[in-house]
């Protein structure tokens, strides 16, 4: 019988070994209780169990290790965005929606003025909160971050979002505020900004004003095809003929 059971922790100890570079004790001790507090918590160590399944597409795996690091702490932002994520992945469309408001309604990460979202959580969050039809929501979203970071990235989609919520006053201020961005490394070139107020100009039915921001534009870039053509459909719609022949 000692030989046995000599066999046996002789064994358990070379698996233990071999697959970690933790003592027999801590192996033991995280496998039955929680780490030390210099090691991971309970809730960081479901959280990072999920974040390899997702990795690996296994989303239902990975929603239930997430639900069970905010079991053991509610307040795990990254757990939190994880579990939207993961919902959102298998089209569990209502479920994603609730889990991404409180994960910025609850731990106020998003809104917080001291606390800059990541360029991927920014993308993750614009492209479902679009999908889902909260246009009001990404444009808050958006805002915020260019509060922060002076972005052109959040500047260009709170001009996109305006004029999808028709709020052309407001498309006009964000246009003005990408002019005057003194974010040099993503500056607006000056004939997309011309572009854009045409586009406005063009939703309101203001078609002369659209063709003098056209014509600004064409000034700036010539020969421009994006530029023909949208002056063509201007020119069209005023009935100038020989103008578009031309």
């Amino acid at each position: 019988k000692l030989l046995v059971l000599y066999m046996f922790v002789a064994t358990l100890f070379m698996l233990l070994s071999g697959c970690s570079t933790l003592t027999v004790n801590e192996a033991l001790k995280s496998m039955n209780t929680d780490l030390d507090k210099s090691a991971l918590t309970r809730s960081d160590y479901y959280e990072k169990l999920a974040d390899n399944y997702f990795e690996q597409n296994k989303y239902r795996e990975a929603i239930d290790h997430y639900r069970l690091s905010l079991l053991h702490n509610s307040k795990n932002n990254a757990a939190r965005f994880g579990l939207a994520q993961s919902y959102a992945a298998l089209e569990k469309n209502e479920l994603a929606l609730s889990e991404f408001n409180r994960y910025l309604d609850q731990n106020e990460l998003a809104l917080d003025q001291s606390v800059i979202l990541t360029d991927e959580q920014l993308k993750v969050l614009t492209y479902f909160f679009e999908k889902s039809g909260s246009f009001e929501r990404v444009y808050e979203i958006n805002k915020s971050q260019f509060e922060k970071t002076g972005s052109n990235y959040s500047l260009w989609k709170m001009y996109e979002l305006s004029l999808r919520l028709k709020k052309y006053e407001q498309a006009f201020e964000v246009l003005s505020l990408l002019a005057s961005n003194q974010n040099q490394v993503e500056k607006a070139p000056d004939y997309l900004l011309y572009l854009s107020r045409a586009e406005i100009y063009a939703l309101q039915k203001n078609n002369d004003l659209a063709l003098k921001e056209l014509e600004a534009a064409e000034q700036k870039k010539p020969f421009d095809e994006l530029l023909l053509k949208k002056k063509i459909d201007i020119l069209t719609s005023l009935q100038k003929w020989n103008d578009v022949i031309l």
